[in-house]
């Protein structure tokens, strides 16, 4: 939506024509809390809590169990609509980040460095509300603005509340939740599918590979019955040599596979060579590459068929 043209967005349900208005979260809060503050060696039994840490992986909190801790006060527990967000942030991009209370999320509990909201839903859905709080531009870069930079990235209730939303009437806003609540329901759908075929992708490797100390595998295809032979790596294949100095060539462009591309879906990058300042290795024939830097993250990247112009580093 652009707010400062005029207060409608390009794309709307059919049967919506009023214009949004803007409001300050502030002028739409009934009542907010601190969370509850429990030392580390008093958890393990108790209420679900869940904690600064945990407020980025979703944007609903549905009741997924983090830290069980004692609770002995109802101030600390959450009601479905709530909103909790983040007082702190190692980095400024996540400060104030914002969940909203689902049904399975109430009765949790909410710890120290998250805030607990309560909206008036007479004005503003709190899923929506949520989503602007999270996701739109015009709100980040406020929020980012009013942050205090100390150790951490720090979030004040004033600077929070000083906020702005764009809010169209309620039945419209909670039209635009519904539909951001089906896709979430989606991607958490695939999301276990995947985790699905990794694991039983994870259970065939084992089984397709000889175990310690034997030779053949569990599973094997029709007419192999060879034995396994171990070899080391350094037998079998021999490392690429051939570099060249970009610089010496600024205008041409390169396909480039790197670690960061590697992070980046596997996706080589295409770069000139003015913007290169370091010798690469030339990618000539079908290769293997291994990360030798940050090796805790394992990157092995197959490239088969590299292009007349491949180069990494």
């Amino acid at each position: 939506m652009n707010a400062q043209r005029n207060m409608v967005p390009k794309l709307r349900f059919h049967g919506f024509n009023d214009d949004w208005e803007q409001r300050k979260v502030g002028e739409l809060v009934k009542e907010h809390n601190a969370g509850i503050y429990i030392s580390k060696e008093n958890y393990g039994e108790g209420i679900n809590v869940i904690g600064v840490g945990n407020i980025y992986d979703n944007d609903i909190f549905d009741g997924e169990i983090y830290r069980l801790g004692p609770v002995n006060d109802d101030k600390f527990l959450l009601d479905e609509g709530d909103l909790i967000y983040g007082e702190s942030s190692l980095v400024l991009e996540g400060i104030a980040r914002t969940v909203c209370v689902g049904k399975n999320g109430a009765g949790s509990a909410f710890a120290w460095h998250t805030r607990r909201v309560k909206l008036d839903n007479d004005f503003v859905d709190s899923h929506f509300a949520t989503l602007e709080l999270n996701y739109h531009p015009v709100v980040r870069k406020h929020l980012m603005s009013v942050a205090t930079q100390t150790a951490l990235t720090g979030m004040t209730t004033d600077g929070y509340f000083s906020a702005p939303l764009f809010l169209p009437s309620v039945p419209e806003q909670k039209k635009i939740s519904e539909v951001f609540k089906s896709l979430d329901n989606l991607i958490t759908l695939h999301q276990r599918k995947l985790d699905q075929m990794k694991e039983y992708k994870r259970g065939v490797l084992q089984k397709m590979f000889p175990k310690a100390g034997e030779t053949v595998p569990e599973i094997r295809f029709p007419g192999f019955t060879d034995d396994w032979e171990q070899r080391k790596l350094c037998d079998c294949c021999s490392q690429l040599s051939a570099t060249l100095n970009p610089q010496d060539t600024p205008d041409d462009v390169f396909t480039e596979y790197s670690m960061p591309a590697f992070d980046n879906g596997e996706v080589p990058d295409i770069v000139a060579g003015i913007t290169m300042n370091s010798a690469r290795k030339i990618l000539d024939r079908p290769c293997l590459l291994i990360n030798k830097l940050n090796v805790r993250k394992r990157r092995i990247w197959i490239v088969e068929k590299p292009e007349g112009n491949a180069v990494s580093w």
